[in-house]
């Protein structure tokens, strides 16, 4: 929480360097979506405690989903 870019991206490279080693599986809690799916293989989206989409990070990236959309481009609900 709250790393500087420098620190995500080492922390990053560290889980990808391990998981490449171990073959463990583990989860990520994150509101950094795309720097994510570069080290994921699914990935499940949660909103208001409730899951929205699971999915391969090419599935969540097509998804025309409003929310997921919404999610994925960091933009305002334009509903609100």
């Amino acid at each position: 929480t709250g790393l500087d870019p420098i620190r995500s991206n080492t922390i990053m490279r560290l889980i990808m360097d391990l998981h490449k080693r171990l073959k463990f599986t583990g989860m990520i809690v994150t509101h950094e979506i795309l720097k994510v799916f570069e080290i994921v293989d699914r990935v499940a989206m949660i909103n208001d405690g409730a899951i929205v989409m699971t999915g391969t990070p090419e599935e969540i990236l097509s998804s025309r989903d409003p929310l997921v959309e919404q999610f994925i481009e960091g933009k305002a609900d334009k509903s609100k």
